[in-house]
């Protein structure tokens, strides 16, 4: 899972947007450091979740709960839970989103804002905001 292994990527883009910007001549290329970065986050969150999700998702095409035993179930169960409640990658992608909702509108190519607001518009669309209808992923003890 995302927690268990850590995010290299977050780190590794960071990395990379550090030294962009101080390479950066001018503010426009530096805002332009700070686009990628985000993008980058969210782009590389998103194929994280998917990655993680299909591979918990993938044993159960062929569940069979008699062929299962009691601790197969359960770890994928844990799997599941421990996934719904990421706190590495998900955060992470929400600022890189509110970010670039911030810096998009600010970018003076049409092309670049287009492909930002389609990213932004993507990873919006994976979030639940009213927290009434996301419920209780917690086991009952």
């Amino acid at each position: 899972m995302a927690a268990e292994l850590g995010w290299s990527i977050q780190s590794q883009v960071a990395s990379w947007a550090q030294e962009a910007a101080r390479a950066a001549r001018t503010r426009r290329q530096e805002r332009y450091a700070n686009l990628v970065e985000h993008a980058g986050v969210i782009v590389a969150g998103v194929r994280r979740l998917n990655a993680e999700a299909r591979s918990i998702l993938q044993p159960l095409m062929w569940f069979e709960p008699d062929a299962w035993s009691r601790s197969q179930r359960e770890a994928v169960v844990n799997r599941l839970l421990r996934f719904v409640d990421d706190d590495t990658v998900v955060p992470r992608m929400r600022t890189s989103v509110a970010a670039l909702k911030e810096l998009w509108p600010t970018v003076d190519d049409r092309d670049t804002q287009l492909i930002l607001r389609s990213i932004v518009s993507a990873a919006d669309a994976l979030w639940v905001y009213d927290e009434r209808s996301i419920g209780s992923c917690r086991r009952p003890v």
